[in-house]
């Protein structure tokens, strides 16, 4: 970037890959009150010889001016936690993550040495490049700092993530002004020194391509951009008006729109009244606007990172944005704990294996912080088994419909979600291997009886019509406790005949799934007796049968698949097996090693089953794979991400995420079709039962197919 005549910019003007702009200037975006408001006017920056002589009263140490004080004992705090932090991070103090490692650049006036800050470093691109008085210029930088890292100290007040690597990146100058090309050297330095986080609580009306390509840049390398969307209720001001940027607007402790800030258009909202934070010169105050709103947004998205330190800059935006609170005029409330439980979960199936064990190494510790992984407990895997898990935690149980009453019950309404579906493999009586023998009320008996398989799993010894009955039956039950808040009767005995509100289903079936239902709800109410959830309400016992709903929904993706002869074999005339796996997208690119196959002669089998009969569905391919001869184990060397491991039959290809993973994905976009569809179906009778989602892309298989013989 350099400074040209009028008459150079004219001679360059039109040349290709030369932009020529005038050098805007940006201002602070917040109010009268409490916060000084630089004055815009026409800035060219000067660079400054580094070897200048300084002033006395500047130093290159600023962090001398006001030395911090030492933290104080804890046990001994005098500190509060005002309404405006307690709003999007509740009590900082007490929440597990708390942004360290992430490193936080307040692009802004400058950061003041204040007891309450730990500011990790500072560097100035203003009128000086190397000297500071004070620090700060007008205190905006410092009142930036204060509410997204406040130290807990025992004094003052606890700010959102106080544990974040704090850095002061100076840019308005003595008369509280900053240039375009002053904004870009400082994302430089961003970029350069490995920023994870930068605060842009500025503004400016006009659009720069110059900005604009700086931004982009930044986002390309990684790092998360949050602005204020400025202070006069109109359009959002620019950077945060680009797309890499998250927008800021402002609320008033009553959770309504400021006066000042138009949130309709906005990414996110946070406090931006009656906020109180530092001030420079080791004081407190109180700070209006958006620019502040913009510094609780930027607290929350560091102490989230930290909840999960490998998540990119794009998993971090959709994790605060899809996870924020809904308020009545439908802006969206940035939420610390509901973040968090996103950002520990995985929306989409990683690239590869080694970012997946990045993500699977993170243990979950707590209900909040599921760990993604896929269908089954693969060996590439690490042992994670949170595959229905991981989709059910992708989804949105905030919508008004569901009327959850806090941020936390609609959090604990998706634990409840995603426990069912996961109890549903790994509770015996539910389990897809259950072939046990069932009284006349559907209860296990250990002889005679009736052997039933399990209605949850998709499995191929029921014809598609039959599975489509069970998922009928299951969306039934959820929907008529979620959406009609109708009692569930838990006593099998008294359902009745082979219909259930228009769901045409055998009585055995049904009173099958209400014995099950009733061994599942034991299972959860001692599960989250430690978390006080209430599993004794028409809500809850509702989530429940949503989770196995949405289990069976995810299976007929995993299990009901087509396998195509051209996944198996090169030839249409011969058995020529393919030499190596392909996980591919979809059945085009997904091939699977002859080798696994139990041996020729099954090979030579399964080449004339499909040669006969045609496609079968994937979860009978594993019939003919390789079995351990000592154990009777089936065993298979599938190779993933240019690896090979050991697992068993099942897990080679059926329950393999990278396997035809559109499988997966598919199976995540009905999961929220359907959830989307019962909170719009709210009559007496269900208009929907009869509109069972199709994929081009997943083909099913729709007769019944017993075992291969």
């Amino acid at each position: 970037m350099a400074e040209l005549t009028k008459e150079e910019a004219a001679s360059f003007a039109g040349e290709e890959g030369v932009t020529v702009e005038r050098d805007y200037p940006v201002k602070a975006d917040s109010t009268d009150s409490g916060e000084a408001v630089p004055e815009v006017t026409e800035y060219v920056p000067v660079e400054v010889p580094s070897k200048q002589k300084q002033e006395e009263e500047y130093t290159d140490k600023p962090e001398e001016f006001v030395p911090c004080k030492k933290v104080t004992d804890p046990k001994k705090k005098d500190e509060v936690v005002p309404w405006n932090i307690a709003c999007v991070a509740g009590t900082p103090s007490q929440n597990k993550y708390r942004g360290r490692h992430v490193r936080v650049a307040v692009m802004d006036s400058g950061i003041d040495p204040h007891d309450e800050l730990n500011t990790k470093g500072w560097v100035d691109f203003s009128d000086r490049v190397n000297g500071y008085k004070p620090t700060d210029n007008s205190g905006h930088g410092t009142s930036m700092a204060g509410v997204i890292a406040a130290r807990i100290n025992g004094i003052g007040f606890e700010g959102i993530a106080d544990e974040a690597e704090l850095y002061s990146v100076k840019i308005f100058n003595r008369e509280n002004t900053a240039s375009v090309s002053t904004v870009v050297k400082a994302i430089e330095w961003c970029i350069a020194n490995d920023i994870d986080i930068i605060n842009m609580s500025f503004g400016m009306a006009q659009h720069s391509s110059i900005l604009a390509k700086e931004i982009k840049k930044a986002y390309d390398r990684g790092i998360l951009m949050i602005g204020a969307a400025g202070n006069d209720a109109g359009d959002i001001q620019y950077p945060a008006a680009y797309p890499e940027v998250i927008s800021v607007g402002s609320i008033d402790p009553n959770l309504n729109a400021s006066d000042f800030s138009e949130n309709k258009k906005v990414d996110l909202v946070a406090p931006g009244e009656e906020a109180q934070t530092t001030a420079y010169l080791g004081a407190y105050g109180i700070a209006e606007g958006t620019s502040i709103a913009t510094a609780h947004v930027t607290g929350v998205a560091a102490a989230v990172k930290s909840a999960r330190r490998k998540a990119g800059n794009e998993e971090l935006r959709e994790a605060l944005c899809s996870s924020a609170v809904v308020l009545k005029d439908k802006s969206r409330l940035v939420n610390y704990q509901a973040a968090v439980a996103a950002i520990r979960q995985v929306h989409r199936l990683p690239a590869s294996v080694s970012e997946l064990r990045g993500i699977t190494s993170e243990k979950a510790e707590d209900k909040e912080s599921y760990v993604a992984g896929s269908w089954t407990a693969l060996k590439w895997l690490d042992g994670s088994n949170t595959g229905h898990e991981a989709m059910v935690n992708a989804m949105d149980f905030t919508s008004s419909c569901l009327r959850p009453n806090t941020v936390t019950e609609g959090i604990h309404n998706k634990w409840i979600v995603a426990r069912a579906a996961r109890q549903t493999d790994w509770i015996k009586q539910l389990s897809a291997g259950d072939d046990t023998k069932r009284d006349a009320n559907g209860a296990v008996v250990t002889k005679g009886g009736t052997t039933m398989l399990s209605p949850y799993h998709a499995k191929s010894q029921y014809a598609f019509s039959e599975v489509l009955s069970h998922l009928q039956f299951l969306y039934e039950l959820a929907r008529r406790r979620l959406i009609l808040r109708s009692n569930l009767e838990m006593n099998a005995a008294n359902y009745k005949g082979d219909t259930y509100y228009g769901v045409s289903i055998p009585l055995r079936t049904k009173k099958r799934i209400i014995e099950d239902l009733n061994v599942l709800y034991k299972d959860l109410e001692i599960y989250f007796k430690a978390d006080s959830i209430n599993m004794n309400t028409v809500m809850a016992k509702g989530f429940m049968i949503l989770g196995v709903f949405l289990h069976l929904v995810q299976d007929i993706q995993a299990h009901r698949a087509v396998v195509n002869p051209n996944m198996v074999f090169r030839s249409s005339q011969t058995p020529d097996y393919y030499s190596t796996d392909t996980m591919g997208e979809t059945i085009s690119d997904s091939r699977i090693n002859g080798s696994n196959l139990l041996n020729a002669a099954t090979g030579s089998y399964l080449f004339r089953i499909f040669k006969e009969k045609g496609p079968m569905p994937i979860i009978r391919l594993k019939d003919f794979l390789k079995k351990d001869n000592e154990n009777k184990i089936r065993k298979c060397m599938v190779t993933v991400d240019g690896k090979t491991y050991q697992c068993f039959a099942s897990e080679a290809y059926e329950d393999n995420p990278y396997f035809y993973r559109r499988r997966y994905s598919t199976a995540q976009q009905f999961s929220v079709r359907y959830v989307n569809r019962m909170i719009s179906d709210s009559g007496n009778t269900s208009t929907q039962l009869n509109n069972y989602f199709r994929s081009a892309d997943v083909p099913i298989y729709e007769k019944k197919c017993t075992k291969f013989k």
